[in-house]
């Protein structure tokens, strides 16, 4: 992977995986780090690798795909829908608007294999090259396992690490990608309040994400890259504590409330270039109405792209309902197993009841009628309920006795 600098950036930082911005002040969390670690540098990377936040199973991804959305790609019903918008958002310059585009180079999009817990990875604050994979680093710091390019030296191919105390920014996101389709979902964002063009000031603000991929051929400085965009809403850092927000559960289960609209893809052989466009605000709440605004200055390109971004949008729709449907359909049989099980220990429990009835002295007709009658219709349920959970019928109608009264 590379990185670069990015240039001086005015307000909402527009984040793309692949250029980075770097600025030369300092807030009070890096001054005495930068003292302390005169071989730190800082700035905001990209990173593809190994999820620092655990998922409890792959079969969670895996469950996301079903055969109607496979067959709907492969025969390429999926467009590519709001490519517009990159372009757009590069264009957009707003002084309250601070956009950060950054970029790593992938051999291939199946290097975001979902399957294999990879994800991908923003983070900004001051960073150093460790000695080798097994440490030099800080205690509690967070560490890459894939590697900024080195300059030279001993610390070629090193991985990096954040310096303890000095992260501003990081975003996790899982990709989902299956054959001809990726989607996003973060897994976490922890914010400072802080951008890269005000470190001093820390300050509640709008973060939203434009994460997607671009052919090699495509300038992604200038927004040539089709993706799709995640908005984080208003964060509001504490006085001494980041914003955080979790779509992971401590038991790794995923939400997918910011998961995103399917992205269809090209190739997925070929070299890719992953990128995101990081956007901040100066001020809460601007997000809604700069969008607005790149909206309206985009009117035309976006006419050009509308048949096709409202096709995908029913087909997301589809997609949502299936899975769905798929869900309840699992909640409705293990219903109808747990209660095959329930009609089985009513059968035991009700010959159990009049075996003990038939037992004592004297004897009540009217009960062993009544014990009779819920072994009767308990057997009866039971081969209902086995016939709905898939199973076999464990008592022959024939051979079911209808109460008597008498024991026998």
């Amino acid at each position: 992977m590379f990185f670069s600098k990015h240039p001086v950036q005015t307000g909402f930082l527009l984040f793309t995986l692949g250029l980075t911005a770097c600025s030369q002040g300092t807030h009070p969390l890096l001054a005495k780090s930068a003292t302390k670690h005169d071989s730190a540098f800082y700035g905001t990377y990209l990173f593809v690798g190994k999820c620092q936040n655990s998922i409890a199973s792959e079969n969670q991804v895996k469950g996301l795909f079903t055969r109607e959305i496979i067959a709907t790609l492969a025969g390429g019903a999926l467009k590519t829908g709001i490519d517009w918008l990159g372009t757009a958002l590069q264009k957009a310059a707003k002084p309250d608007i601070d956009k950060t585009t950054i970029s790593s180079n992938l051999t291939s999009i199946q290097q975001l294999s979902s399957t294999a817990n990879i994800c991908i990875q923003v983070a900004r604050g001051q960073f150093r090259y460790q000695q080798n994979n097994s440490g030099s680093r800080d205690t509690g710091s967070r560490s890459f396992t894939n590697a900024l390019p080195a300059k030279s030296g001993k610390h070629a191919a090193a991985p990096v690490y954040l310096v303890e105390g000095t992260e501003e920014l990081f975003i996790e996101i899982l990709p989902i990608i299956r054959d001809q389709v990726i989607s996003f979902t973060p897994l976490e964002v922890r914010y400072s309040g802080y951008t890269a063009n005000d470190r001093r000031n820390k300050h509640p603000r709008d973060l939203a994400i434009f994460v997607g991929y671009s052919p090699i051929s495509k300038d992604i400085t200038q927004g040539d890259f089709t993706g799709r965009l995640i908005d984080f809403g208003t964060l509001q850092p504490r006085k001494n504590k980041p914003a955080i927000n979790k779509y992971v559960s401590a038991d790794g289960k995923l939400s997918l409330v910011k998961q995103t609209q399917w992205l269809a893809l090209n190739d997925t052989n070929k070299p890719v270039t992953l990128a995101v466009t990081l956007i901040e605000t100066r001020q809460p709440g601007r997000f809604a109405s700069f969008m607005a605004e790149v909206f309206n200055s985009s009117k035309a390109d976006i006419k050009t792209q509308a048949a096709a971004a409202l096709a995908e949008l029913e087909i997301f729709k589809n997609t949502r309902a299936l899975e769905k449907e798929r869900l309840e359909a699992e909640r409705e049989q293990l219903q109808n197993q747990q209660d095959y099980f329930e009609a089985e220990a009513a059968v035991l429990s009700g010959i159990e009841k009049l075996a003990a009835l038939c037992a004592s002295q004297p004897v009540s007709k009217t009960d062993i009628y009544n014990a009779q009658k819920d072994v009767y219709l308990a057997r009866l349920k039971a081969n209902i309920s086995a016939v709905l959970a898939g199973k076999s019928r464990p008592y022959n109608p024939s051979e079911i006795k209808p109460p008597s009264g008498i024991c026998q």
